[in-house]
């Protein structure tokens, strides 16, 4: 949430009108005043809990996980949620009358798990369902990156992008065998049977209930796994048709997820929601809105259509790995350590996803960082400034490398050196590895054509590493383009 601009203020009158052409006239609009919001996005704080940017109290309100009473001790970091309630003035804080979390995905992994080759991200397979999880931006519970196996029971929050691979935010390694999916309904028999297509997979669902079925229908299917080869095949006990984002017309509502579908700025979805943005201010104002991208979008629901007033980005492809240089609390800046007493600045905002691994410290924020903390950042440019999507504290430890991925803004091959966000790095090529989108890059000849070419890729997204001991010397430059 933030302050109305000028251009916020166009959108809103807009709206506005938009609204009482359908009988919607006289609503209050997105944070302006003590206004009702239905919110649905990631946990990424706790005080009350952080969501979209907003602090939400908890007192009083009704708690729902996968349809079950629970606590606020049920919520964890990750967990994608909807709120409804209300929201202050100051668009930074509200009060949450209900929050309801549903498992998107819930089952054995039935996949060999792969890495990347920065063993980042790894890929695995579920009901064939294809999921994604990165070591800073998922949360893991009862189970690590590094410990995630075959044949692990599952249960993960996030959102699917373009090509249906889930993109995890939260993973929780458990004991129970039910499963959780969601998809169309095909193949219908009138006999309590029917098919779902689940990513690369075509589940066989039977089904005793009560529950009228037709196809087309978009359910949620909770139940056993009853085989897995040839064919998946499950023994429902719970099909309930799968609830849109939001069921109405919304005169305050906040999104968070994966675009998809997107046609133009007016015509793209986010987490299955369709929304028109042509009339929106974007954050940074750089952002230009793709398929892939994840953002959180502020406006109204209008016939089955969000209204957006605003866009920001959320999540990031920049990646920054080290130790912490100092911290400034009053400015919510943390710098990270590099070579030669270099710093980089990484700023903390509302949004921020922060985790604790070290000592477990829920609320976890940036009054509990310390120097020499070993932190995993993953971040995002905002009008040039580092804004930390999320942060996660290591054990002291797992500090086994330095790294920073970003976008290269200089080259001196007389120095030997590369500059990423202002930060110098050396290297020498007797000694370091240099790559090309992960492809080792091999021979004096063809190393020197590397080196040479590199000016040309400024702005282009770029890893250094540097394995313990460090020697201010990088062990790998790895050119992402």
């Amino acid at each position: 949430m933030k302050r109305v601009t000028l251009k916020n203020l166009l959108a809103l009158i807009f709206i506005t009108l938009l609204l009482t052409s359908c009988g919607g006239g006289g609503s209050t609009i997105a944070g302006i005043g003590g206004t009702g919001i239905t919110t649905s996005g990631t946990i990424t704080g706790f005080g009350s809990i952080f969501v979209n940017g907003v602090e939400y109290d908890l007192t009083g309100a009704g708690i729902t996980v996968d349809g079950v009473p629970a606590t606020d001790t049920d919520l964890t970091l990750g967990m994608v949620v909807k709120i409804e309630g209300t929201i202050d003035g100051n668009g930074l804080t509200g009060t949450a009358n209900s929050v309801s979390y549903n498992a998107e995905l819930q089952g054995p992994i039935s996949s060999a798990i792969t890495a990347d080759a920065d063993n980042i991200t790894k890929s695995f397979n579920v009901l064939g369902r294809t999921v994604v999880v990165t070591v800073s931006d998922t949360t893991f519970e009862n189970v690590s990156f590094a410990t995630l196996a075959t044949n692990d029971a599952v249960e993960i929050s996030g959102y699917l992008d373009q090509n249906g691979i889930l993109q995890a935010t939260r993973i929780k390694k458990i004991t129970s065998t039910l499963v959780i999916f969601s998809g169309i309904v095909s193949n219908y028999n009138n006999m309590s049977q029917f098919e779902i297509v689940h990513g690369s997979a075509t589940i066989s669902v039977s089904y005793g209930g009560s529950v009228p079925i037709s196809n087309g229908d978009n359910v949620r299917i909770e139940g056993m796994l009853q085989t897995m080869m040839p064919t998946i095949s499950v023994l429902a006990s719970d099909v309930q048709a799968k609830q849109a984002v939001f069921a109405s017309d919304e005169d305050n509502a906040s999104l968070e997820g994966i675009i998809t579908d997107y046609v133009s700025n007016s015509n793209f979805k986010i987490d299955g929601q369709i929304v028109d943005a042509s009339s929106a201010s974007f954050s940074p104002s750089t952002l230009s809105l793709a398929n892939g991208l994840r953002v959180e979008a502020e406006g109204v629901v209008v016939s089955g259509t969000m209204v957006a007033t605003s866009i920001e980005r959320r999540g990031g492809n920049i990646k920054i790995f080290t130790t912490v240089d100092s911290t400034n609390v009053p400015s919510n800046i943390v710098s990270m350590a590099f070579p030669d007493l270099q710093a980089l600045p990484v700023k903390i905002d509302a949004t921020t996803s922060m985790k604790d691994e070290d000592q477990e410290l829920r609320p976890f924020t940036i009054s509990d960082i310390n120097s020499s903390d070993y932190l995993e950042i993953n971040a995002y440019l905002n009008n040039g400034n580092l804004v930390a999507s999320s942060i996660v504290r290591k054990k002291a430890n797992e500090y086994e490398e330095q790294i920073l991925r970003a976008p290269l803004t200089g080259v001196d091959t007389g120095m030997m050196t590369v500059e990423i966000q202002g930060i110098h790095f050396a290297y020498d090529p007797s000694r370091t590895s240099f790559e090309n989108n992960d492809s080792e890059v091999q021979g004096a000849a063809n190393i020197s054509n590397f080196l040479s070419d590199l000016p040309s890729h400024i702005g282009d997204i770029i890893q250094v590493k540097d394995m313990q001991p460090l020697d201010g010397i990088v062990d790998e430059v790895d050119l992402k383009n």
